[in-house]
């Protein structure tokens, strides 16, 4: 049976992990695929898997009033589902398969055990995910001055 551990190896997200915690990841993987149209997740629901999108495009959907607003289109090489890790554990958006979409899943509640078990793999993930954050925070305030532009002074 082929392993996930060289995929995740190759992933930027991973890159630089110890191969031990990558064969503790690969515990928690699985490959995953969603057709076009198909939810990952909803808004609200649970936050029970943390995903690398392998194929394909998903949008982050927004609910804006009575419809999704989309707020970004992930492509191969994006994670997604960063709520994992953050009590209460519950999505903040919704995600949606705009094409076939195949991605690693991993498994949210397995990854916090495995986190709890060894405090330092938990670190090297939240480092990880604050950088991501980061990344995407720094993204929307570009777009919203985009929008709004610098005020007359």
């Amino acid at each position: 049976m082929e392993t996930l551990q060289p995929i995740l190896a190759e992933h930027p997200f991973f890159a630089g992990l110890e191969p031990a915690y990558l064969e503790l990841l690969v515990g928690c993987a699985k490959n995953v695929r969603f057709d076009a149209d198909a939810y990952l997740f909803r808004e609200g629901d649970e936050a029970n898997d943390f995903y690398v999108i392998r194929h394909g495009r998903v949008a982050v959907e927004v609910e804006a009033g009575h419809k999704p607003s989309v707020v970004a289109t992930l492509e191969p090489g994006w994670i997604l589902g960063l709520s994992w890790l953050i009590p209460p554990y519950l999505r903040k958006v919704s995600a949606r398969a705009v094409t076939l979409t195949r991605a690693i899943s991993l498994d949210g509640a397995c990854l916090r055990r495995k986190c709890e078990a060894d405090h330092n793999l938990g670190y090297e993930l939240l480092k990880r995910l604050s950088h991501e954050m980061e990344e995407r925070l720094l993204g929307a305030w570009l777009r919203v001055a985009d929008v709004y532009g610098n005020p007359k002074r």
